[in-house]
This record gives structure tokens, C-alpha cells and sequence, in this order.
């Protein structure tokens, strides 16, 4: 028995070792580099730098104070849609039963596919027809993300409504964290020139525009700090309430009679119509832009490079991040205190691209290489992935291997491939990284001819850069794992059985 222990905590810990690599490689180091630009006064104009104390702060907070802020409005409006709204939507739902629940899954996996490409989406909002409606940034963000914020704010409840209501708490607040940090770092609307006044184009503005690194540095740093805090807040309400995923009862007695759940099931069918149609406000704006397939140039290695870096990179990082939640949920090697392994990840579990855009590139060692090969993802550990897989592993450790790994295999798969979609999707990299046009992925191509000759146009390649064969395998990807897999899950929190994963042959 001491044996398997100690080989427990070896295996558990030797799980976290590619996660810990790619962690001080892709956000420690950059971390500890923006910090020390921030205090400098480096420049894309000059070679060398100097100490300047707090004058980058002091310059940020003067020229862009209102562009580190998150819009009030913008912050209220993403959580009320997505608690209140999605959250209504997804009790019903779960008084409805079974069918309710799939009924929800199937209609929103729509807006779900349609938020994995923002680019597209804020292209739509820019030239056309919708120009003329005069509308707020944040009025079009909103409605671009309705379906998307409804549909999350359904699935948490519905995922932890049979866990009771501590679990409901915990998952609300973990997604309200979560969608603050999104959009405190959302780039494709304020790059196309809408202005929203969002940190990641303050940051982009003064490193890539003005020239300023150190300034951009500090604004960096503005935006990390309370990003990390929220990042160890959210993984200490996870560790602190011994939250995990676990699987939802099934038994027969459980289920309510079907005259029960019959006027819930009308109920959710009426709201699901009702934000269903106001979901399509915001998809009609780009649905037509999905069918506009102007010729390019150099189309297939816009696509390449637009698909193929981006996968290499997430294939890497969530399997770095799935092995070490295996370690941790699963070889529990510190029992009832594994979770406490977390928190070296927990600074950096909301944070994406745009706060460490300049460390990132000024210390990128790739610049004379081949264009693939700077287009991959810097960053590419999935922290949100591997805390997930770590509660996930821990909720299943009651059940023999074979029907863990049948349940996290989809799971983990489907969090690949929104991944790779997503980090596919994003202009940012690609346009700090490749300047030559025959090379440049299909966003930063679409960008490019969107402000052709100083003005912006209708892209006329919208097709290309998120082709709807894409968006409706995503849609159905989305769908399946939902209804097939999600839908037999359930958040739980407090104490539970320590025991971890065996084999069919460790329990004979």
C-alpha cells in the first residue's frame, strides 16, 4: 500500500511537470518581462533602454485612463444576460427535465459556434446597412454575444442544478469571473476602429502605433494585476468549497413524473422561442457575410496559415493541461489537498494574449523564421482547461478508468477543438508577427482589405476566414457533447471520497 502511494505522488507529480514548463515558459517569464519593461522606457525606435521609474503609469492613466477600465455598462449588461436571462432560461430547463435540457442545448449550439469567431462577427458590424442603426459599441457587442451569453449562463445552471444550490453559487461565480476577464481583454471590436475604449487596443495602441513599449508595458501591468487577482480568487472558491464534476443521478426515482415536468417543459419552450428570436438579431448581422467568398489572393496559404499553427499550438497545450489534471483530480498525490497544486496556475487562469502582446513579441526568438512558425500561439498551456480537467477527474474518481476516460475523452476533445477554432479566429498574433500579405493569416488578410486605401469596406472574404462548413461542424460538435456528455454531469461541492482513479484491475 505505501508502495502505490508513493508511486501515486510520483505519478501525480510528474503529471504537472509539461503544464509547469509551458507556465514559467509561456506566462511567468513574459510576466516578469512586462513588469520590468513597464519600469523603462523601451521603444520600437531605438535600441537600449533606461529606468524611468513611474513616468509609463503616469503617462497611461493620463492618455488612456478611460481605456483601462472596463465599460460599467458593458460588464452589467454580459452579466445580466447571461445570470439573469440564461440563468432563468436554465432553471426551467432543469425543472423540465431531460428534454427541456436538450432543447436548450440544440437551439443555443448555434450563437455558441457563432462566438468562436469574434473577428467575423465584429467585421459584420463595421461597413453595410447595420452602420446606419448608429448604434453604441457596447449596444453591438451585446447583441453580437446575446445568444452566446444566454446559452452560458443556461448550461452553468443546468449543469449545476443537481448539485443544489452551494453548486449553483460556485458555478455563477466562476462564470461571472470568467466572462468580466473576457471581456476586459476583447481586441477584434476596438481594432476595427469602433471605439470601445478596451485595454487590449490601449495596450496594442502604444506598443504597435505609438512605438511606446514601455508605456504599453505599464498599461500591461494595469490590466494583469487585477486579472490575477481574479484569476486566484475564482481557484480559491473552487479549492476552498471542494468544487468538482461529477455524474448526475440517474436513478428512475429521481425523475419527476412527466405530468410534473410537463408545464416546465412548456415554460422552457416559450423562452427558449422568445431568446431564441432575440439571438437572431445579432446572427443575422453576419450570417450573410459567411456566404461572401472574394478572392483573397494566395488562398491557400492564408488558410493554412490561419488553421495549422493555431492546431499544433492547442495540441500541445491541452494535453500538457489535461495530463496535469489527471495528476491532480485523478492520482490525487496529496489526497484531499491535490487541488492546492492549482494555485501556481491560478494567477494566469484568465489570462489570454493581449496583456502580455509585448513581451511576447519583443521577446519573440522566431522573427527570421518561416511564417508558421511565428504564427504559433505563444501561451499555449490551456489554464482554464487543465483546472477544469481537474475537477472533472476528481468528480470521476469513483468510477472504474474505462468509464472516466469515456466521459473526459469527449469532453477534452471538444475543448480542443474550440480552442483551435478560437485561437484560429484571432487577428492578434498574427498581425503583430506577419507582415508580409502573401503570408498573413485570413483574419489579418480580411483586415487588411478592409481598410484598403484608408477606408473601410465590405471584406468581400468573410467565407474564407470562417468558412460555414467551420461554423456548422462547430455547431454540431458543440451540440453532441452536450446532449451526449455535459448533460449527465453535475457540479458538486463540499467533502467527498478522497479515493483516486484505479483500474478495472486495482479494484478486483
Amino acid at each position: 500500500m505505501s508502495t502505490l502511494r508513493n508511486n501515486r505522488i510520483l505519478f501525480g507529480l510528474l503529471a504537472t511537470v509539461p503544464a509547469l514548463l509551458l507556465l514559467c515558459s509561456g506566462y511567468v517569464v513574459p510576466t516578469v518581462q512586462t513588469l520590468y519593461a513597464s519600469f523603462t522606457d523601451a521603444s520600437l525606435l531605438r535600441d537600449g533602454t533606461k529606468s524611468v521609474g513611474l513616468n509609463n503609469y503616469d503617462a497611461v492613466l493620463r492618455a488612456f485612463g478611460d481605456g483601462l477600465t472596463l465599460d460599467l455598462r458593458l460588464v452589467v449588461g454580459v452579466l445580466a444576460i447571461a445570470l439573469l436571462l440564461g440563468g432563468g432560461l436554465g432553471f426551467l430547463a432543469h425543472k423540465a427535465g431531460r428534454w427541456g435540457r436538450r432543447l436548450v442545448y440544440a437551439v443555443f449550439a448555434l450563437p455558441l459556434a457563432a462566438a468562436l469567431a469574434p473577428f467575423v462577427q465584429a467585421m459584420s458590424w463595421v461597413g453595410g446597412p447595420v452602420e446606419d442603426l448608429r448604434m453604441r459599441p457596447v449596444e453591438q457587442m451585446l447583441i453580437a454575444g446575446f445568444g452566446a451569453l444566454v446559452a452560458l449562463g443556461a448550461i452553468t445552471v443546468m449543469l449545476a442544478a443537481r448539485g443544489g444550490l452551494g453548486a449553483i453559487l460556485v458555478a455563477a461565480g466562476t462564470l461571472a469571473g470568467s466572462l468580466v476577464a473576457v471581456a476586459s481583454q476583447a481586441f477584434s471590436f476596438a481594432v476595427l476602429g469602433i471605439p470601445t475604449g478596451l485595454p487590449a487596443l490601449t495596450i496594442y495602441t502604444f506598443a504597435f502605433r505609438t512605438g511606446r513599449l514601455g508605456v504599453a508595458s505599464a498599461a500591461s501591468v494595469l490590466l494583469l494585476i487585477p486579472l490575477m487577482v481574479l484569476g486566484i480568487g475564482v481557484t480559491l472558491l473552487l479549492i476552498l468549497t471542494r468544487t468538482r464534476i461529477a455524474p448526475a443521478a440517474q436513478a428512475p426515482a429521481a425523475q419527476a413524473p412527466a405530468a410534473q415536468t410537463g408545464g416546465w417543459l412548456g415554460g422552457t419552450g416559450a423562452a427558449v422561442v422568445v431568446l431564441g428570436l432575440a439571438s437572431l438579431a445579432g446572427l443575422v448581422v453576419w450570417l450573410p457575410r459567411l456566404v461572401e467568398f472574394g478572392d483573397p489572393g494566395n488562398l491557400g496559404t492564408h488558410l493554412a496559415n490561419t488553421w495549422l499553427p493555431p492546431l499544433v499550438s492547442t495540441v500541445v497545450g491541452i494535453c500538457a493541461a489535461a495530463l496535469a489534471g489527471f495528476g491532480i483530480g485523478g492520482l490525487r498525490p496529496f489526497g484531499d489537498r491535490s487541488e492546492l497544486l492549482l494555485l501556481p496556475f491560478a494567477p494566469w487562469l484568465f489570462v489570454g494574449l493581449a496583456p502580455l502582446m509585448t513581451a511576447y513579441w519583443d521577446h519573440s526568438l522566431l522573427r527570421d523564421a518561416p511564417a508558421f512558425f511565428r504564427l504559433l500561439t505563444p501561451g499555449s498551456l490551456v489554464i482554464p482547461v487543465l483546472v477544469g480537467s481537474t475537477l472533472l477527474f476528481r468528480g470521476l474518481a469513483e468510477l472504474p478508468a474505462a468509464k472516466v476516460f469515456a466521459i473526459a475523452g469527449p469532453l477534452l476533445g471538444a475543448a480542443a477543438y474550440v480552442v483551435w477554432v478560437l485561437r484560429a479566429q484571432q487577428p492578434l498574433w498574427a498581425l503583430l508577427t506577419v507582415n508580409e500579405p502573401a503570408q498573413q493569416t485570413m483574419p489579418v488578410s480580411a483586415f487588411t482589405r478592409m481598410f484598403a486605401y484608408g477606408t473601410r469596406t465590405g471584406t468581400g472574404t468573410a467565407g474564407w476566414v470562417y468558412p460555414l462548413p467551420i461554423y456548422l461542424i462547430s455547431a454540431a460538435v458543440i451540440a453532441v457533447v452536450l446532449i451526449l456528455v455535459v448533460d449527465r454531469l453535475t457540479v458538486r461541492t463540499g467533502r467527498a471520497p478522497a479515493r483516486p482513479i484505479e483500474s478495472e484491475g486495482d479494484q478486483v
